[in-house]
């Protein structure tokens, strides 16, 4: 004898082809990435409780950073050091810069107060080669609070921009894009408004992206302060889906 069907029976094949559906099409990572394998495109909270592959530290300094699991986010106190001198930053978290246009941003708290306090996003080869969104305070060659871009090729500077950083500023966006042979750095204070801070010429293909918050080299040393980043991103460069910028 055929079994018999009935609704309740396709009612309830339905509900676990539905479950089985959602769960194969969950985002599966340690690190609370989401990422696309055929565009690259990635979305990186810090909900997970360590940093997993792709990611990889460079002078890794495991005093001076932890994943917050009150508020999901990655935090780094600033360390001596910079791409400026022998001293180079501690605490630089890498991972591999897929080839091709592309957009990368990073969402952050951080509020400088003293020179050379910096948090910054790259386009990394390695020390001598970068480009980077930063915000600094500086009031020994810019005016205090100041968001900054960086191109530095076999260690010479090649180009720069900055922005004067508005009072109050606490969450920020800085972005990097680079396509068709350039390479532009944005800010977005929370307004959804992408400002241009500078850009530059470039034929190099950057095979990291990165961030990091460090705070100079001196005699004087400034106070050690913390940068709490929020999200990571990376879209893949589509002038249909690009912001519009305001340049000022």
């Amino acid at each position: 004898m055929r079994p018999k069907i009935t609704v309740a029976c396709i009612v309830i094949t339905l509900l676990v082809s539905f479950v089985s559906f959602a769960h194969f099409f969950q985002p599966q990572s340690s690190f609370a990435q989401e990422e696309n394998d055929d565009t690259y495109e990635l979305v990186e909270k810090f909900s997970a409780p360590s940093l997993q592959e792709p990611w990889f530290w460079l002078r890794e300094d495991s005093d001076n950073w932890f994943i917050d699991d009150a508020t999901q986010q990655l935090v780094i106190t600033t360390t001596a050091g910079t791409l400026d001198s022998d001293h180079l930053i501690n605490n630089m978290l890498l991972r591999p810069n897929p080839a091709g246009p592309a957009i990368w941003s990073a969402r952050l708290n951080f509020v400088p107060t003293e020179t050379a306090q910096e948090s910054s996003i790259f386009l990394y080869n390695d020390d001598d080669n970068y480009i980077k969104m930063s915000r600094i305070f500086n009031d020994e060659t810019l005016k205090g609070d100041t968001f900054l871009f960086v191109h530095e090729s076999n260690g010479e500077l090649v180009e720069s921009g900055t922005l004067a950083v508005e009072p109050g500023i606490v969450s920020f966006e800085l972005t990097l894009v680079h396509s068709g042979g350039r390479v532009v750095g944005y800010v977005d204070i929370g307004n959804g408004e992408r400002v241009q801070v500078g850009s530059s010429d470039t034929n190099e293909d950057f095979i990291n992206f990165g961030l990091s918050s460090y705070h100079g080299v001196f005699i004087d040393q400034p106070a050690p302060i913390s940068a709490k980043f929020d999200q990571i991103e990376r879209d893949a460069f589509t002038f249909s889906g690009y912001m519009p910028v305001v340049v000022r």
